[in-house]
């Protein structure tokens, strides 16, 4: 009975740990490839296609981590920093609205050093998709690795977080793991539901941050419709490199 409750729990918590990329996801059944709507596309090994608004979920959360911007061609890539010890690394592209696009990527390649997915442009050319509407999120285990876009010399990260709502205030933290504080940003009055912070992997007086892994922090007061501002906080472990941003 220890041992099955033992698996239990382990279970419960690797879904916790995977959670920011597996809510609200739908289907990926095979189908007419014709199509756009999001299905199994077996030439890339890929879940990809329109989804349902329902799908890009509306809570409190790190939507983006990335670094430089897709630039239409044949096929698009990325790539994603392989550190040791952690696993394959869990990869989603969604669309902001109106549009609701979403590539879940099967099979990424490894290239000793990182890890590399290509694809077709194919779907986001058919449904009119503009690539500055793309957000790109990675996690290996509980450790949230930077998406490396195919467009280089990218002086900081591009951070995007849902916020369900407008934000009254909301700020940005940069920890070591001891919790001291390396950088910090506020914005207040942000109209829209996803705010966008940029952090060049430096500190709060310039000075260029180690590689290693670090605490991000997002507090936030989001005004909500009949009822008084709610005062919300997410907390991530994401890994840093400068030359990621080279």
């Amino acid at each position: 009975m220890k041992q099955l409750l033992c698996g239990l729990s382990l279970g419960v918590l690797s879904l916790l740990l995977l959670l920011p990329l597996v809510q609200s996801q739908p289907k990926c059944n095979k189908g007419n490839t014709k199509n756009t709507a999001y299905m199994l596309r077996q030439n890339d090994l890929r879940c990809e296609g329109m989804v349902s608004p329902d799908a890009n979920g509306g809570e409190f959360n790190l939507r983006s981590l990335s670094v430089g911007q897709l630039q239409y061609d044949t096929k698009l890539s990325l790539t994603i920093p392989k550190l040791p010890k952690l696993p394959n690394p869990q990869v989603r592209i969604q669309s902001t609205p109106p549009r609701y696009y979403q590539l879940d990527p099967l099979e990424l390649k490894d290239q000793g050093t990182k890890w590399l997915f290509t694809w077709q442009s194919d779907i986001l050319r058919q449904e009119n998709i503009s690539l500055t509407s793309l957000r790109s999120i990675a996690q290996a285990g509980d450790i949230v690795l930077p998406v490396l876009l195919n467009k280089p010399n990218s002086s900081a990260y591009d951070i995007r977080f849902n916020t369900g709502g407008r934000a009254q205030k909301i700020t940005l933290k940069i920890l070591k793991n001891d919790n001291t504080l390396l950088y910090s940003q506020t914005l207040t009055n942000q109209p829209s539901t996803e705010v966008k912070f940029g952090w060049p992997g430096k500190t709060q007086q310039g000075k260029p941050v180690p590689a290693g892994t670090y605490t991000l922090v997002v507090e936030a007061l989001v005004e909500r419709r009949n009822a008084p501002p709610e005062p919300r906080r997410l907390t991530r472990q994401f890994a840093h490199n400068s030359a990621w941003l080279q």
